[in-house]
C-alpha cells in the first residue's frame, strides 16, 4: 500500500512539473488582485491552493499578500513571520531559485546566525562549599564577586551549554540559498549584503571581500560594493586598499548618507562635542590628525578604522523582529543602535556571549536577555527586554539598586558616560602587534636659531622601517625624517634623527613585517632659551668622538645616539653636552668642566647597619677651551665599580671668564 501511495504521489509530481514551471493565477484571483481586494484575494488564493498545491504563482501570491500583513494581521509577530518562512519553503520546493522565496529564508537565516552564535545556556549551579544542592543567592553573590556579568566566574561556579547549534545550521542553509539567489538575480544587492553579514559573525573576512568584490562587479553603480570591500579589506590587514574603497563610496554617496559614516560624535568627550557641531569640518580635519596612530603611512588608519567600525555595526545590529523581512537593501542604520554605538566608540569586543537568565540565582536583576560584550579591560552588557532583537545598553532597575549596593557595578550607561569623560583614549585603537620603542631626545640649539632635537631610539633585529616626527599641539607633523639602521647591537638595533623642534612633540614611529608589527613613542618637549649661557640637554651616547663616523654631528662631535638610558656597570658612558654664550678673550673661551654619578636612592636597612654600602658614585673633572662661543664637549664616564640601581648624571659648566655656572641632569640605570 506505502509502495502505490508513492508510486501515486510520484506520478502525481511529474504530471504537474509543466504547472510547477509555469504556473499561472486563477482570472478571479487577477480580478481581485486588480482591484486591490486583498482580503478576497487571499481567501481565493488560499482555497486554489487546496486544489492546486503545486502552483508556485499561488504560493508566491500567497507569501506577497502575507508580507503586506494580509490574513496574518491577527497572528503574534513571531508565528506571523513563521508563516511568512513556511510559506516560502513551500514556494522554493517549487521553484527552487525563486527570487522572494530565497530572500525571505536567507532573511530568517541571517537572523538565526547574529541572534544564537553566541548563545550559551548557564548550568544550574551546585554549592562549592556543601558540593550538594542548589547554591543560595547570597553564596552566589559572594563568589561572583563585582559583576552579575562576569562570564568567567559564571562559568567557574557552573559552566554552560553551547547554545550556538541552530546558527551553524543557519549558516549551512544561508550559504545555499545565497548561491542560488545571487544565481537568478545577480544584481540584487540584498544577497551580497546577506552574505558579508554572515562572514562578519565569524571573522571570515576573505569570504566577505568575495561577495563585495561580486557586488562591485554586478552594481558599480552602488557603493554598498565598495563600503564592504573596504571593511573585508581593512579586517585583512590592508589599509591603503580600505581607504580607497571607502573614498570612493563616501565620493559616491549624497551628503546625508555620507553624514553617517563621517560622524564623529561617538568618539568624543562631551567637551569636544560642542567644537565639533560648531565647525565639523575643521574640527574632523583636527581629529583624524591627532588620532592617527601611525605617521609612517600617509593615510588614516584610524579613520579607517572608525569607517569599517561603522559598516560592520550597521551589518550586524540593524535588524529586529520588527524588520526582519525588511526588502530595503543592507546596511539599515545598525550603527545608531546602542549596541551599534557602542560597537563604533570601543571597537570589536575581545569576546561575545548572550544567555538569557535561569532560576539559580545567576541571572542578574530580571527576566530579559543579555549580552555581554567582554573587552581587555572592561566589558558592557546589553539587555532584550521585549526580546525582538533591539538591545539596549544594560542599567540595572531602581529596585536592584534599592537592595543591593553592588548593583551599581552593572551600570554600564553610567559606565559608558565615565569612559566618555575620564578616559576617551578607549575609543582608539592600536593597530597590530606593538613592539617596544625606547626614545632618548635632546635639544641643542639651532645654528640659525631655534632648537635642534637629535633622538635616539632602539628598533628590533630585521627589515626596519621607521621615522621620526616633529608635533604641533594638534599632534600634526611638522618636520619628519625617515632613518636607516646606524647601531647594531646584540638587544637590537639603534637609529638616529636630527630634526628642527618646529612643534611641541617629538614622535618616534617602527614597523617592521610589512606594518603587522608596529610601535611608537612620543616625547613632549619645550624649545630651548635662544639666548644667553647655558648649556643643552645631556646626550647620552653609544659613541662619542670627533672623527667622522658617527651618523649625528654636534659641533666637532660625531655621536652615535644611545636609545635609553640603561648601561652595564662595566660600560663607559659616553656623555655630549652643548655650551652656548662663553665668553671669548683674545679669542678664545676658558671653561671647567664636572661630571658626576651619583645614587638616586642611597641604601637603607640591614645593609647599612652592617657596614655593607654601595661606593657614593664617581665624578670626572677637566678644563677645557676653544675658540667659539659655542662649544660642543664630550667625555666618558666609568661607571666599573658602581652597583645596579638608578643613578642621576649631572653634568655642570663654569665659564671662568665670568664666573656663570649651568648644569643639566639626566636619570639613568646601570645592570649588573
Amino acid at each position: 500500500m506505502r509502495l502505490l501511495l508513492i508510486l501515486v504521489l510520484g506520478s502525481t509530481l511529474a504530471a504537474s512539473a509543466p504547472a510547477v514551471a509555469q504556473g499561472h493565477l486563477p482570472p478571479a484571483i487577477d480580478a481581485a488582485l486588480a482591484r486591490g481586494d486583498s482580503s478576497r484575494a487571499y481567501e481565493a488564493v488560499r482555497g486554489a491552493l487546496a486544489r492546486d498545491a503545486f502552483n508556485p504563482a499561488l504560493h508566491r501570491a500567497r507569501l506577497r499578500l502575507e508580507l503586506e500583513g494580509v490574513g496574518t494581521g491577527n497572528l503574534p509577530r513571531v508565528m506571523r513571520q513563521q508563516q511568512y518562512v513556511d510559506t516560502a519553503r513551500a514556494l522554493l520546493r517549487l521553484v527552487p531559485n525563486d527570487t522572494l522565496a530565497l530572500r525571505i529564508l536567507v532573511a530568517d537565516a541571517v537572523w538565526t546566525v547574529l541572534s544564537v552564535h553566541d548563545r550559551v545556556t548557564p548550568l544550574s549551579t551546585r554549592s562549592a562549599i556543601s558540593g550538594a544542592g542548589f547554591v543560595s543567592r547570597q553564596e552566589i553573590a559572594a563568589r561572583m564577586g563585582r559583576s552579575r556579568f562576569d562570564i568567567d566566574a559564571r562559568r567557574a561556579l557552573a559552566g554552560d551549554l553551547d547554545a550556538s547549534g541552530p546558527a551553524r545550521k543557519a549558516r549551512r542553509d544561508a550559504g545555499d540559498w545565497i548561491a542560488t539567489w545571487r544565481t537568478a538575480a545577480p544584481s540584487d544587492p540584498r544577497a551580497y549584503a546577506a552574505a558579508v553579514s554572515i562572514a562578519a559573525v565569524d571573522g571570515a573576512w576573505a569570504e566577505a571581500l568575495d561577495a563585495a568584490q561580486a557586488l562591485r562587479a554586478a552594481r558599480p553603480d552602488l557603493a554598498v560594493g565598495d563600503l564592504f570591500a573596504g571593511l573585508a579589506h581593512y579586517r585583512l590587514g590592508d589599509a591603503e586598499t580600505a581607504t580607497a574603497a571607502f573614498g570612493r563610496a563616501l565620493e559616491a554617496l549624497g551628503p546625508h548618507e555620507r553624514a553617517h559614516y563621517e560622524n564623529l560624535t561617538p568618539l568624543l568627550t562631551p567637551d569636544q562635542r560642542a567644537a565639533y557641531e560648531a565647525d565639523p569640518q575643521r574640527f574632523a580635519a583636527d581629529f583624524w590628525a591627532a588620532s592617527d596612530p601611525r605617521r609612517l603611512s600617509a593615510l588614516s588608519e584610524r579613520r579607517a578604522e572608525h569607517l569599517a567600525r561603522v559598516v560592520e555595526a550597521d551589518l550586524l545590529f540593524g535588524r529586529t523582529l520588527a524588520t526582519r523581512f525588511d526588502p530595503t537593501p543592507p546596511p539599515a542604520r545598525g550603527a545608531e543602535t546602542e549596541q551599534g554605538r557602542i560597537w563604533v566608540r570601543y571597537g570589536r569586543p575581545d569576546r561575545t556571549t548572550r544567555f538569557s537568565p535561569n532560576d539559580n540565582g545567576v541571572d542578574a536583576y530580571g527576566d530579559s536577555r543579555f549580552a555581554v560584550w567582554d573587552y581587555a579591560d572592561f566589558r558592557f552588557v546589553f539587555d532584550d527586554p521585549d526580546r525582538d532583537g533591539g538591545y539596549r545598553t544594560y542599567s540595572p532597575p531602581a529596585s536592584a539598586m534599592s537592595r543591593s549596593p553592588r548593583a551599581a557595578d552593572d551600570d554600564f550607561v553610567l559606565q559608558d558616560r565615565e569612559m566618555q569623560r575620564d578616559a576617551p583614549q578607549q575609543t582608539q585603537y592600536a593597530p597590530g602587534d606593538l613592539l617596544d620603542v625606547p626614545v632618548l631626545a635632546s635639544r641643542f640649539r639651532a645654528p640659525g636659531g631655534g632648537t635642534r632635537v637629535v633622538v635616539g631610539y632602539g628598533v628590533p633585529t630585521g627589515s626596519v622601517t621607521s621615522g621620526v616626527f616633529v608635533l604641533d599641539a594638534a599632534e600634526r607633523v611638522t618636520e619628519q625624517e625617515r632613518r636607516i639602521v646606524v647601531v647594531r647591537d646584540s638587544a637590537g638595533q639603534t637609529e638616529a634623527a636630527a630634526l628642527s623642534l618646529a612643534g611641541s612633540s617629538v614622535r618616534v614611529e617602527v614597523e617592521t613585517d610589512g606594518g603587522r608589527r608596529w610601535g611608537a613613542s612620543e616625547v613632549p618637549l619645550s624649545p630651548l632659551p635662544g639666548s644667553g649661557f647655558g648649556l643643552s640637554d645631556l646626550l647620552l651616547a653609544l659613541s662619542a668622538d670627533e672623527s667622522e663616523a658617527g651618523p649625528i654631528r654636534v659641533g666637532d662631535v660625531s655621536v652615535a645616539p644611545a636609545s635609553r638610558g640603561v648601561f652595564g656597570v662595566t660600560e663607559p658612558i659616553a656623555v655630549v653636552v652643548e655650551v652656548y654664550g662663553l665668553t671669548l678673550r683674545d679669542g678664545r673661551s676658558d671653561y671647567a668642566v664636572e661630571a658626576s654619578l651619583t645614587p638616586v636612592d642611597r641604601r637603607r636597612g640591614l645593609r647599612r647597619l652592617f657596614g655593607r654600602r654601595r661606593t657614593a658614585g664617581v665624578a670626572v673633572a677637566f678644563d677645557a677651551q676653544g675658540d667659539r662661543s659655542t662649544e660642543a664637549t664630550s667625555t666618558l664616564i666609568d661607571a666599573s665599580g658602581q652597583e645596579a640601581g638608578r643613578y642621576m648624571l649631572t653634568f655642570t659648566v663654569t665659564d671662568r671668564a665670568t664666573g656663570q655656572t649651568a648644569s643639566v641632569t639626566r636619570e639613568i640605570v646601570l645592570e649588573n
